[in-house]
């Protein structure tokens, strides 16, 4: 799909997608799939589980999060699959879909963002309308919403951030001769993935804060869904 040289073709079905730890390709993306995804990045990063004062093992709301929105993980990959074996067929509803659900989350963090984050968001955000620009793709409003806490943003941004990493790579590997979309442009994340990484695991599974910030994660991959439909309707 993408040859060395960096430029692109969406012209033909594409070589299984690599996948990481938990199975996932990368579609939308997590922030712990593994290796394939976060590279030497998790590797350096420290263990999710923080110990107690009495040396027992305490679950940290990384933990919490990445077990209570897997379903919602691999929901939205399944959403995303066609793309994944079909490019050219599906990339304009790939970028379109990413765009509203990355706007919708934009508009509903509540505080302001944080360090880690580093303006991701709005630099993802900036790729995908010109992408979409460029397509003259006539889309509807983001869907709206309930407010999410910064971390939740975050741990989304940054996780969709690194799968669109994998993705770029399996593109790269199927040879092209059309230029690569701006959203699928090379952006180093592993540090601020090591940063969010980092203070989930210093939050307490247990703590209202984590476990808001949960719900709101789950809430934040539902965008995924609500946009497609609202792409599918317009």
């Amino acid at each position: 799909m993408f040859s060395k040289s960096g430029v692109s073709t969406i012209d033909r079905p594409s070589p299984a997608a690599p996948t990481g730890s938990d199975g996932s390709t990368g579609a939308i993306g997590s922030p712990s799939p593994g290796p394939a995804s976060s590279s030497s990045a998790s590797r350096r990063a420290p263990r999710s589980r923080r110990p107690a004062r009495d040396g027992a093992v305490t679950e940290s709301c990384l933990d919490l999060l990445r077990r209570e929105t897997r379903g919602a993980h691999e929901a939205t990959e399944a959403l995303f699959a066609p793309f994944m074996t079909q490019p050219a067929a599906h990339l304009d509803m790939f970028l379109a879909t990413h765009l509203l659900a990355f706007e919708a989350m934009r508009d509903a963090r509540i505080g302001a963002e944080l360090s880690e984050e580093a303006q991701c968001l709005p630099d993802m955000i900036a790729r995908l309308r010109k992408d979409c620009d460029l397509r003259m793709l006539h889309l509807p409003e983001a869907p709206v919403l309930p407010p999410l806490p910064s971390a939740a943003v975050a741990y989304l941004v940054i996780g969709s951030r690194l799968g669109t990493e994998v993705i770029r790579r399996k593109l790269v590997a199927g040879g092209s001769d059309q230029p690569l979309p701006c959203y699928f442009a090379p952006q180093d994340t592993g540090p601020a993935w090591q940063a969010l990484r980092a203070r989930l695991t210093a939050l307490p599974a247990a703590s209202a804060e984590a476990i808001d910030i949960c719900a709101a994660a789950r809430t934040g991959f539902d965008a995924f869904v609500r946009a497609d439909a609202l792409l599918r309707a317009h």
